[in-house]
């Protein structure tokens, strides 16, 4: 069974033009992403870009790269294989105080603190 949301993108890697942009972000999840960049990957206006990856997606284009920085970084965390300072720049953050900040308005906790709940 898939999870939550799963179905909007399934459909958004079947898009021609929305393939090539999720690609990229969970390839690089760290590159400096802006609309503007993810909408040349995918050969369209900024403005049209947006408007479809919303349409599909259900989220912004940057709104879903920062829950997906988040996810994968509360993921390293539960690893437990790299230091916070680590996953701030694996995932693409400028400092360890805009990840800390990010990363607790999305899970309630600090990252220390999340990863204290998995060891």
């Amino acid at each position: 069974q898939l999870p939550e949301g799963a179905d909007t993108w399934l459909a958004a890697l079947v898009d021609p033009q929305l393939a090539p942009v999720l690609s990229a972000i969970h390839a690089e999840p760290n590159a400096a992403w802006t609309v503007a960049s993810l909408a040349s990957l995918a050969c369209m206006s900024r403005s049209s870009f947006a408007e479809r990856f919303g349409e599909v997606m259900g989220t912004s284009p940057l709104a879903y790269l920062s829950a997906h920085r988040l996810r994968l970084a509360a993921w390293y965390l539960r690893q437990n294989q790299h230091s916070i300072s680590k996953i701030t720049d694996m995932i693409g953050y400028a400092s360890e105080t805009a990840f800390s900040q990010a990363f607790k308005r999305n899970y309630q906790l600090s990252p220390s603190q999340y990863r204290k709940q998995y060891q």
